[in-house]
């Protein structure tokens, strides 16, 4: 059946939830049976409808359904959806499964003292998959006819 629009995308840890409603030609059709075809990066859903009633108005009608996908790795996933043969509407998302990711923590810092310069960049963990890294950086500000050394220290990322 042609896809009319997708309701929603759930994603959980390690599948996602697909509510769409398919267009049928009149109120006669119901759900069939659906195909779903996955690898790691494109799930194809084949949503099958068959004809129930001798007797129906000529207005078009849909369907809702919805399908449930289980993934074994994170990335981009393009989700195709079948039309008729060779047609497909397709979108895609970004799954990140549940996946703790170690980032190494760091430190670093670089001065000179020809210009009393430094720099500093340290990662921090915000979020099991996310982090942040912080750099901080000063120098010398010269002032008036008579250089006067001033520290000033300012924030350059946050």
């Amino acid at each position: 059946m042609p896809l009319g629009k997708v309701q929603n995308i759930i994603a959980t840890e390690n599948f996602i939830i697909i509510s769409a409603t398919y267009t049928t030609l009149n109120s006669c059709w119901s759900y069939d049976k659906n195909e779903i075809l996955s690898n790691d990066t494109t799930i194809t859903l084949k949503v099958y409808a068959k004809y129930d009633v001798n007797y129906c108005p000529d207005v078009l009608s849909s369907i809702i359904h919805t399908d449930t996908i289980y993934l074994s790795s994170a990335g981009y996933k393009k989700i195709k959806f079948w039309q008729s043969d060779p047609l497909y509407k397709d979108t895609t998302i970004v799954f990140a499964a549940n996946y703790n990711i170690t980032f190494p923590y760091f430190f670093i810092e670089k001065g000179s003292d020809s210009d009393s310069s430094y720099i500093s960049l340290r990662d921090s963990k915000i979020h099991p998959y996310l982090f942040e890294v912080e750099a901080t950086g000063w120098g010398v500000i010269e002032k008036g006819i008579l250089s006067d050394i001033v520290y000033k220290r300012k924030e350059i990322f946050s």
